[in-house]
């Protein structure tokens, strides 16, 4: 039983990665690279467990700087975009990092293209939903009904904060940005700040978006329209997605 519920749970990311390389242009992602991130993004969890306990304030953040008792709105807010956002996202990006940087070390490297980027940065996030589904499933009694519906919201969701984070740091590999401002004449000339800049924005754009959901989750969940916004969200950070493929084609 266990092993069927481990395999299904891996299911929905599958199928994803699987969209990702039929439907993206010849040659753009491949097939090895995205089994590499996959494998990658499900080891981020343990360095998401690892940090837990070397950092052990930081599973206890909210608590400590807010009373859940008294100012629960507060509390809320600082566990879902805070500990829970920034510490499951940075593990995505420091696990892509990783891999990239070592990708890029071999004798004969592939550089990704800025697509690329996006999507792998995506597909290291759908690893690390594939195990949370293990973890959720085998928690309930109903655990392949709990994979279904979250093949539909928690999947999509990882994906999506995943290839958001992606696009800023394709953005950061992109030779010069085209901007007229100060701001963006001083990011050309000093490359490394802003890569830093970038990385550090793709970072809190992942964060937010995720708190978003797991906020609007513990907030409205009793009543029974908290599913009609979550998909709402859902559809309206796809449409925001596409605009950042055609952006990030044109580079």
């Amino acid at each position: 039983m266990e092993v069927v519920i481990f395999l299904c749970s891996f299911l929905p990311a599958i199928i994803y990665c699987l969209y990702f390389y039929f439907n993206l242009p010849y040659n753009v992602v491949t097939i090895k690279k995205l089994l590499i991130y996959f494998i990658f993004g499900t080891l981020s969890v343990g360095l998401l467990l690892t940090l837990d306990d070397l950092l052990p304030f930081w599973g206890n953040l909210a608590n400590t700087l807010t009373n859940r008792f008294i100012d629960n709105f507060s509390y809320q807010h600082v566990k879902y975009f805070i500990e829970v956002g920034v510490g499951e996202e940075f593990c995505k990006l420091v696990t892509f990092t990783s891999i990239t940087y070592y990708l890029k070390s071999l004798k004969n490297p592939i550089v990704n293209s800025p697509t690329a980027t996006m999507v792998y940065c995506g597909i290291v996030a759908l690893g690390f939903a594939g195990v949370e589904n293990v973890f959720y499933a085998l928690s309930t009694t109903t655990p392949f009904q709990m994979i279904f519906w979250r093949s539909f919201t928690a999947n999509v969701a990882h994906l999506i904060f995943g290839l958001y984070m992606g696009y800023f740091i394709a953005k950061s590999d992109i030779t010069k940005l085209v901007n007229n401002s100060i701001s963006g004449a001083f990011l050309n000339k000093f490359k490394k700040i802003r890569k830093v800049l970038l990385y550090t924005t793709g970072l809190i754009v992942a964060s937010v978006l995720h708190g978003i959901y797991d906020l609007h989750i513990t907030l409205n969940q009793p009543s029974g329209g908290y599913i009609t916004g979550l998909y709402i969200f859902l559809f309206s950070c796809v449409i925001g997605l596409s605009i950042c493929f055609k952006n990030i084609k044109k580079k």
